[in-house]
């Protein structure tokens, strides 16, 4: 719980995190509030007594369940750890922080957003009413992170100070939401409505034309702002003007479709796609979409692949040497911070060409640009290697010493022979067979003198990849887990390439 503090911390410096729009508030499920510690070391104690017994130590920023918030010296709390398991217990109120609940914000909503604060000292509240406990004080023009906003305008929000993290409410108009993109309304007249159902209340009408504030996505909705005007209506009738807009992006619909290397069925192969697999596609030529998957640009066939003008689902990897994380779809965004080439982000929403994206610590907004679609366990990106069987050698050989498991799947918890194929190809993309006389089928075959790394060796119940320098790297048994072998150490069978 200390590092994930500390992590929620350093982020929400940054003005990040996730943002979710509900219209019900987190707080008040019977007679439990929340809270979180506000000292590390605090001992949680069997009885409201210093004397008691200890039966936890808690750190600071570990959430708390307050089961009795009226309580005088000791609260009664409960608390759950990293490892699941719920302890219950008393905590002295000095120790506490109300209203500061550390908990997790629920996945499925899509909407991110920060808030500035516009009084000169305006009271952050524990429930959605000013009568209601005051947690602290915020001064004027701070940012806040937005969680949530319910019909009355009342803003769930997290404000980072030096001493930890404040969960609660500003009241209506007490903050201005920051805008994370730029739009138009398209050639018909819009309702703006309070929720993403056209039942609900409409907030306002839009005229064809009218520039607009995009403040957060929610599925297939904006949440935008015209002046005094906000709320949420469908995505294809704003026109995103926050960047020039990638053609969109593609989802295949077919088995083991080839990404080629040029729009034409007799080009050369790059790699098999499977079935569901999501690509970013940059332009479409005589019914073919160059697109980039896994570090690869190439071409796939429009029949087999369903386009859409924007995207929810799927991991992207950064392949340029730095790419830049900013607050909203444009240059113009603050920078929240700069991530490493390689680093492997989920994709959680896009406008334009510009990706919204979240790893385990930070949500931003990337450019396509610097991203590639790729698989969940991502892939080597500023290789060296001129091939892609080079590259697919040079994965296989970091797993080297790892164990060996018969029936085994697992590159590190251990595989057997085909499990360690299957499983590295895989991350390439490529569906192999669990069976190593299967995989004697697999690809072309090719011959001893024309071997080259990557390429799959199979012998009488076994197989492996050819690393190079005579060796494979394979799966060998119990004893001696994943290594490298003499590629004749038994003889051998058939030599598949899967790349050419």
């Amino acid at each position: 719980m200390v590092s994930l503090h500390r992590s929620f911390k350093r982020v929400c410096f940054l003005t990040i995190t996730v943002v979710s729009l509900v219209s019900l508030s987190i707080f008040g499920a019977g007679a439990v509030s929340y809270g979180s510690v506000s000292d590390d070391e605090t001992l949680l104690k069997a009885a409201p007594a210093e004397s008691s017994d200890t039966v936890a130590v808690l750190s600071e920023g570990d959430a708390l369940e307050v089961l009795d918030e009226n309580a005088e010296a000791w609260l009664p709390v409960r608390y759950t750890n990293g490892d699941g398991v719920v302890v219950e217990g008393y905590i002295n109120r000095e120790q506490t922080y109300f209203g500061s609940y550390l908990g997790s914000v629920e996945e499925s909503h899509t909407l991110h957003q920060t808030a500035s604060v516009s009084g000169i000292g305006t009271l952050l509240y524990s429930g959605a009413d000013d009568n209601s406990q005051i947690i602290t004080r915020i001064v004027g023009s701070t940012t806040v992170t937005l969680l949530s906003v319910n019909e009355e305008g009342w803003m769930y929000v997290m404000h980072t100070t030096d001493d930890g993290s404040f969960y609660g409410y500003l009241a209506p108009d007490s903050a201005y939401i920051n805008a994370i993109g730029y739009g138009t309304v398209g050639e018909l007249e819009v309702s703006l409505y309070k929720s993403t159902d056209v039942l609900s209340p409409v907030s306002g009408i839009l005229s064809s034309g009218t520039e607009v504030e995009i403040l957060g996505i929610w599925d297939g909705w904006y949440l935008v702002r015209s002046g005094e005007t906000q709320g949420f209506v469908s995505r294809s009738l704003i026109v995103d003007t926050t960047s020039e807009p990638l053609l969109g992006f593609g989802v295949v619909d077919t088995k083991n479709l080839w990404l080629r290397s040029e729009a034409s069925s007799d080009s050369k192969g790059i790699v098999r796609l499977p079935k569901n697999t999501s690509v970013q596609i940059f332009s479409e030529s005589d019914g073919w979409y160059a697109v980039r998957y896994n570090g690869q640009d190439g071409y796939l066939s429009a029949d087999y692949v369903t386009l859409s003008d924007s995207i929810s689902r799927g991991s992207v990897q950064v392949i340029s040497e730095t790419a830049q994380l900013r607050s909203g779809a444009g240059e113009s965004f603050d920078v929240i911070s700069e991530l490493p080439e390689g680093e492997l982000l989920n994709v959680v929403g896009n406008l334009g060409d510009w990706l919204m994206v979240k790893n385990e610590s930070v949500m931003g907004f990337l450019p396509c640009r610097d991203l590639s679609a790729t698989t969940e366990r991502g892939y080597r990106v500023g290789s060296v290697y001129s091939t892609m069987g080079e590259e697919i050698a040079a994965y296989a050989c970091q797993f080297n010493g790892n164990p060996y498991a018969w029936g085994g799947t697992s590159l590190t918890h251990g595989a057997d022979c085909s499990g360690f194929v299957m499983k590295v190809y895989q991350n390439f993309g490529v569906s192999l067979p669990h069976s190593s006389s299967g995989m004697r089928s697999c690809g072309r075959g090719v011959s001893y003198s024309e071997m080259q790394p990557g390429d799959i060796v199979c012998y009488s119940g076994h197989v492996g990849i050819y690393a190079g320098n005579g060796q494979i790297i394979n799966a060998l048994g119990a004893q001696w887990g994943i290594t490298y072998t003499d590629v004749n150490y038994k003889n051998i069978l058939s030599i598949r390439r899967i790349f050419d």
